[in-house]
């Protein structure tokens, strides 16, 4: 028997909200997801500011700033000024915030192959693209 459309939504945003809660690839960091996502922004980046975390993450200010102060507060991340705007907020990965990245990173990896070792390379691929083509259409 086939499911209709709406119960297949319904399935799906089920299994969305569990994905959005498997958080074995953050390891032992002591990192939550919004403040690994975070630290990856800053650590890919030479100069990352308070704005550009509340732009790429759609963030209220007053989220981005909570978010900020916890890894401070971890000694993962440095705030400065900017030297031509005292007003604008430069954030910088410290060297324990880059090992503990690092860490992460290779851990991640490791993870993420073990739980999608039961998959062809064909189903990863096509796995991929349909996270991409979801994503394409959705308005964050």
């Amino acid at each position: 028997m086939s499911r209709n459309r709406q119960d297949l939504m319904y399935d799906l945003v089920d299994a969305l909200r569990l994905l959005g809660k498997v958080k074995w690839f953050l390891g032992n960091t002591r990192l939550s997801l919004d403040e690994f996502l975070v630290l990856d922004l800053i650590a890919d980046s030479d100069t990352c500011t308070m704005k550009d975390i509340v732009e790429t993450f759609s963030l209220p200010a007053s989220t981005a700033t909570g978010i900020v102060d916890r890894l401070v507060n971890k000694k993962y991340v440095k705030r400065g000024q900017s030297e031509s705007d005292r007003r604008v907020v430069t954030l910088q990965i410290t060297p324990r915030g880059k090992q503990t990245y690092n860490r992460f990173k290779s851990s991640a990896l490791t993870q993420m192959e073990e739980s999608l070792s039961h998959l062809s390379r064909s189903e990863i691929e096509t796995l991929l693209d349909l996270v991409r083509k979801l994503t394409a259409r959705m308005t964050i």
